[in-house]
């Protein structure tokens, strides 16, 4: 195989921060978006889901990139798990999360959970398209298929077997289903199932990839390596009887000549002809990555989706799409603060990252002495000193230099640091994965099982309140105070605290003490002390706007407000009075588990999220914003009367023919109406009622989208109160 050099396109994608910050309730999104999870041909574009960035498209004629997430689109969160071009001549995305999302090539349309009454699209994992053009939807839960009308659900019931987890579906030459389910390869020919468990089921949940070549043999790709099935004999292979490389395989594909394409998770691509095995790599020729996740064949050109960009290679030639959107080279966010100089720091599974003027400085273990990629903590002195916990032991930055601190060259208890904190006296607090640990001066001071048998091991976060307390979320063991002589501690059996599971605590400026409580499958939610302790207040999901029992985090802002964050639902914010509960759907916000949030020296909000990166935000009084408005002949006007009693009237001019979409949300961030949905509108002033009949006072939130003929999007959003 002829592996020549390559051309290499670099798309620069300006992001006028200055314009959007300063435009009121405008969203910006900063994620790593070269990180391609899978791709599809669609229309003359090569179209690319990626995992935390929504989807790229790259035109096969002029390499042009566009960029589409949920601040932008219809996309109700940036995670696309699977794309294919279905038969009915529609393209379709499918999100973990985040239901699915149907486009013409023209108009798009997104179906969620609540939209067709199907659980199963919370969490899709896997599409494919059959030859009568129905869509097969595998998912976390469940098999769903939908033939333009009418949405199927197939549970365990009617599959007769383990029905979660479908991660790949395929169909045979004779058109039977192919499934990926629970460790089991299921065949369903439109009347009965066969499941096989191959090598009594030692894959598990292994199965990635189903392809099938032209004689009708399946093939699979696994965590263990990669298996054939001709119908009667199974065959395996993996680096010990053949030429793959690795033995976690990702995607299967079948080219035009018959080869079998692999990609593989760190080793680059496999081609397998039957007889032969040939390794194309990051080392012997131009791909991007060796971590490859994806490959279309199309006639003689693969394209590649790699965790580094999109590769195009046709046999002689390579071209490389680097379509990175923004600097950062992670979504996964763990931690977030702003320094005295208005500096915003971000902690990452993969580095830190400063944003500064403007622009952003990337800090790795590559270009610095960050002890270790997973940054877990950050905490910023008056001194000009940044400190940095890590899985790796902890690390100061100051005037551009660094000193590390680990178990081997220092006290350190543990090299696993959850969480770090300067406190007011220039002291250095760290949680780790021992014991807690104080450095003074150069010295330190270790704080072990005697205080308080193993309570203040595994410190998640770490606030000072203004007697110069210091409080403690602990891991499992509630909550801890330190008034530089003795300790106190908190929990669910000596005090109205909520849970023992402290994820995160914060200081308001009044005084009151915040912790986000509880975790997967637990009672949680907000605990809040205005007493040092003496007693608590809880707010859960039955007594307040909460919407969610699995609390990470809460923040107090200068403003009154506290900013929450939950790991299945949205971002909220409470004033004393109300909730306001942020979702993908309502708002910029790129997906529901949220990690980390600070507010900069101008008030903007920025929110860092598990798998999606980070969005800012400057709020509006509604906390309902904006999600695109760079064009200012799109306009949406206030709504008249307000307050209104049941109906009231809302303008908006386009300059384009568009198609118009207009929803109503109550402050709980619910979907109660649907006004109009893609609806066409001509260039030019219109005026819609909103009819408000049978729902009860208070406020309301109109957001209207509008997709533009010549491809212009626009979405804002205004309040409104009913007053009966």
């Amino acid at each position: 195989m002829k592996i020549n050099m390559s051309s290499r396109i670099y798309m620069v994608f300006v992001l006028i921060y200055s314009n959007i910050f300063a435009q009121q309730s405008e969203w910006t999104q900063f994620y790593n978006s070269n990180i391609a999870s899978c791709l599809a041909e669609y229309k003359g574009k090569i179209w690319i889901g990626t995992q935390g960035a929504g989807l790229i498209s790259i035109d096969k004629t002029d390499g042009s990139i566009e960029y589409f997430n949920s601040a932008n689109s219809v996309l109700s969160n940036n995670m696309a798990n699977d794309i294919v071009a279905g038969k009915d001549g529609n393209l379709w995305i499918g999100s973990y999360y985040g239901g699915i999302t149907k486009f013409n090539g023209e108009d798009w349309e997104h179906f969620s959970a609540d939209d067709v009454g199907c659980e199963s699209l919370n969490s899709v994992l896997s599409l494919a398209s059959d030859s009568d053009g129905n869509l097969w939807i595998g998912a976390y839960n469940g098999l769903v298929k939908y033939d333009g009308n009418e949405w199927t659900y197939y549970d365990e019931s009617y599959m007769g077997a383990p029905h979660e987890n479908i991660r790949a579906i395929a169909f045979d030459n004779m058109g039977n289903k192919l499934l990926a389910c629970e460790g089991l390869l299921g065949v369903y020919n439109d009347s009965s199932w066969t499941y096989y468990d191959i090598y009594n089921g030692s894959f598990g949940n292994s199965i990635n990839s189903i392809a099938v070549s032209e004689n009708n043999t399946i093939w699979l790709g696994t965590i263990e390596g990669l298996i054939s099935f001709d119908g009667s004999d199974w065959n395996r292979y993996h680096t010990a009887n053949s030429g793959i490389p690795d033995n976690k395989i990702y995607h299967v594909s079948i080219a035009a000549n018959g080869d079998k394409l692999i990609s593989t998770f760190s080793k680059g691509i496999a081609v397998y002809d039957d007889s032969n095995w040939t390794l194309i790599n990051s080392s012997n020729s131009d791909l991007p990555s060796d971590y490859v996740r994806f490959i279309e064949s199309n006639q003689d050109t693969l394209w590649i989706a790699t965790l580094l960009g999109t590769a195009k290679y046709d046999h002689v030639d390579w071209t490389i799409y680097e379509h990175n959107y923004s600097e950062i080279t992670s979504n996964n966010i763990n931690c977030m603060t702003t320094d005295n100089d208005g500096n915003v720091w971000v902690g990452a599974n993969g580095g830190a990252f400063r944003y500064k003027d403007s622009q952003w400085n990337i800090f790795n273990t590559l270009n610095s002495e960050l002890p270790h990629y997973n940054v877990n903590s950050i905490s910023a002195g008056k001194d000009g000193s940044v400190w940095l916990g890590t899985n790796g032991g902890a690390a100061r930055i100051k005037e551009g230099n660094w000193k590390v601190y680990t178990t081997e060259n220092s006290l350190l208890p543990s090299n696993q640091v959850y969480s770090v904190y300067v406190d007011t006296y220039g002291f250095i607090w760290f949680g780790t994965a021992g014991r807690t640990a104080a450095l003074i001066e150069e010295q330190w001071t270790i704080f072990d099982e005697s205080v308080n048998s193993s309570s203040i091991s595994t410190v998640l976060d770490i606030a000072e309140d203004g007697e110069n307390k210091l409080w403690f979320s602990i891991y499992f063991n509630g909550v801890a105070s330190y008034n530089r002589l003795a300790w106190k501690f908190f929990d669910s059996q000596n005090s109205g605290i909520l849970s023992d599971f402290v994820n995160d605590i914060n200081l308001a400026p009044g005084g009151a003490i915040w912790t986000a409580v509880g975790g997967e499958s637990m009672q949680g939610g907000v605990s809040v002390t205005y007493n040092n302790g003496i007693n608590w207040v809880n707010y859960t999901t039955s007594n307040s706007g909460l919407v969610s029992d699995f609390i990470t985090l809460v923040v107090p802002d200068n403003s009154g407000n506290v900013w929450i964050g939950s790991a299945d639902k949205s971002l909220i914010k409470y004033d004393g009075v109300s909730w306001v509960n942020f979702t993908p759907e309502n708002s910029g916000l790129p997906e529901k588990n949220i990690t980390s949030v600070t507010i900069d020296s101008t008030g903007r909000v920025w929110v860092g999220t598990k798998n999606c990166g980070i969005a800012v935000f400057s709020e509006n009084s509604t906390g309902i914003t904006s999600s695109k408005n760079t064009d200012p002949s799109f306009y949406l006007g206030e709504n008249y009367p307000n307050p209104f009693n049941p109906s009231t009237t809302i303008n908006f001019s386009i300059p384009v023919s568009s198609e118009v979409t207009l929803d109503v949300f109550n402050t709980t961030g619910e979907k109660i109406k649907v006004i109009a949905k893609s609806k066409q509108y001509q260039a030019g002033e219109h005026k819609i009622v909103i009819d408000l009949n049978g729902q009860s006072s208070g406020l309301y939130i109109y957001r209207i989208r509008a997709h533009g003929a010549d491809g212009r999007e626009f979405s804002s959003a205004g309040k409104m109160i009913l007053l009966k």
